[in-house]
């Protein structure tokens, strides 16, 4: 495999979603030596000095920004169950998109489809 050379953008990183995607691209983003903050409904996630864990309600703004005011990415890393999407993704969507306006973030969504 090609050894592949990675440089995030200065600035905290806002991961949501603290399952296996969530907390591996939490760790690459730590490894890269930035600012990452992990949120999630449980405040879990690895046990990584590098990663602040936050609790937060990734289908509210007010709850994204309150586990992180600014951040450079907000990273999408959240997984409904498929039986809930239709209720479940539009204010998770609307709340991405809602703080990547109000911050000046990026928005990265991470999918599995």
């Amino acid at each position: 495999m090609p050894d592949l050379q990675f440089s995030p953008a200065p600035g905290t990183h806002l991961v949501v979603g603290a399952g296996r995607v969530g907390s591996a691209v939490a760790t690459v983003l730590a490894d890269a030596g930035v600012n990452v903050v992990l949120a999630s409904r449980s405040g879990d996630g690895p046990a990584d000095t590098r990663i602040t864990r936050v609790r937060a309600d990734a289908s509210s703004i007010e709850s994204l920004v309150s586990g992180a005011p600014t951040s450079a990415v907000i990273y999408n890393c959240v997984n409904p169950a498929y039986t809930n999407w239709t209720t479940d993704w539009p204010p998770i969507a609307q709340a991405f998109i809602d703080y990547a306006e109000r911050t000046g973030a990026v928005l990265a969504t991470v999918s599995n489809l």
